[in-house]
């Protein structure tokens, strides 16, 4: 059984994809990740009032939208996507308050003790 050409993968998204690999996807993709954005964004964000989640909605479009049109294929799509999604879970976790209130209700250490 011949398997040389099993591992070997095309780094061209060109050749593997065709020129315009966004013809490939499904009418209402782009939307789907939006939602599914705005969701993440909803689940990391503190939001309350209407005006609060449309701002998310816009935000998780833009996100998608940028996303999109950086990517040069389905894969690289996805990856910016993750990527992106995981740099702004670092900035909501390093700059946000705990939501546990158990975090919350800890004292501070005392003096001379580290």
């Amino acid at each position: 059984m011949d398997t040389k050409g099993l591992l070997k993968v095309d780094r061209n998204p060109q050749r593997q994809y065709g020129a315009d690999w966004r013809t490939n996807l499904p009418p209402h993709g782009g939307q789907k990740v939006a939602n599914w954005t705005e969701g993440s964004f909803h689940r990391l964000l503190p939001c309350s009032g209407p005006e609060q989640l449309q701002r998310i909605k816009n935000l998780a479009n833009i996100f998608e939208e940028k996303s999109y049109t950086a990517a040069t294929s389905p894969i690289d799509y996805a990856k910016i996507l993750a990527v992106k999604m995981v740099h702004v879970e670092n900035i909501v976790a390093n700059f946000l308050p705990p939501s546990n209130s158990a975090s919350n209700n800890r004292s501070p250490p005392k003096a001379g003790t580290a």
